[in-house]
């Protein structure tokens, strides 16, 4: 494992059209400034990645809808150290005579030494079982907050949508996919220290759990 305080100089953007408003992030450079080792590609591979997923996130949302009425995305940095780089993503749109605005969350996770984007299986070992560790801390935690389900929650899936913080690794789900609309999304925060013997050496887990 090769700990580096490595992390993105980011900039904000927006894209703002007739009752459109959305921000998101550019990465603009990685830090600290390093003559010796250059991620050549890495920003604009990461920024290509950004984009994409805003854009699809906007026609997801009615961008294109001639009765779009309003619509804004917003983002956060959850994440931006030691070469990992995790960031949230909201669009909240209202579509004229449709019953209620709706709100969706994405999430992507980057490699800053290569600019790849990293799913929630890399993380762990292989075999390691993590799904069902999370997946029981998720039921637990759906218990404890009492929260009405419209179907049985079973397990998460490899391709679970999440994002890091430095203390966390948190679990989503979109409006009304295991609970009610009212509900809202659902996150899930899975302590760091519930995961320390399925995470992988390899992965970038690693990189935020022990490289302080």
């Amino acid at each position: 494992m090769d700990c580096q305080d490595l992390r993105a100089s980011i900039v904000e953007r927006k894209i703002e059209e007739p009752n459109i408003n959305v921000a998101y992030p550019e990465v603009v450079g990685l830090l600290p400034l390093n003559k010796n080792v250059r991620y050549r590609g890495v920003p604009e591979k990461i920024n290509q990645a950004i984009q994409k997923l805003v854009r699809q996130m906007m026609l997801e949302m009615g961008a294109t809808n001639p009765d779009l009425a309003e619509m804004e995305g917003t983002y956060k940095v959850t994440l931006n150290q030691n070469g990992v780089l995790s960031i949230r993503f909201e669009n909240f749109s209202f579509i004229e005579m449709a019953a209620h605005p709706w709100t969706i969350m994405r999430a992507l996770t980057f490699n800053l030494k290569t600019g790849n984007t990293v799913d929630i299986a890399s993380l762990f070992k292989v075999g390691s079982g993590y799904r069902l560790i999370i997946s029981n801390e998720i039921k637990r935690q759906i218990k404890a907050r009492d929260i009405p389900l419209i179907a049985e929650f079973t397990r998460i899936n490899d391709d679970q949508e999440y994002y890091l913080t430095d203390k966390a690794l948190v679990v989503f789900f979109q409006r009304a996919t295991i609970a009610p609309s009212v509900a809202g999304i659902l996150e899930f925060p899975i302590p760091y220290s519930m995961l320390t013997n399925v995470i992988s050496q390899e992965g970038i887990l690693a990189l935020v759990v022990w490289c302080k």
